[in-house]
């Protein structure tokens, strides 16, 4: 079971700090969105040119993910 959370290609780590990182940008979109400052609601457009390509690698991830579980 726990075998799956270990990375078995160096390249593999790649796909779980994607994921992270699109974790942390997200949660600062949000803190960003309810803030008060006019500084701070500029940010979360700003945030959105990194979180597409985040959520694509996040995507092949899982699509690889499935595929590995298949074969």
């Amino acid at each position: 079971m726990f075998t799956m959370l270990i990375p078995d290609a160096p390249g593999a780590g790649l796909g779980v700090l994607a994921v992270v990182t699109l974790l942390v940008i997200l949660t600062i979109k949000e803190f960003a969105r309810d803030s008060n400052s006019p500084r701070l609601q500029s940010l979360p457009e700003l945030l959105n040119v990194a979180i597409v390509p985040l959520m694509l690698a996040f995507l092949i991830d899982v699509v690889v993910h499935i595929l590995r579980a298949l074969h």
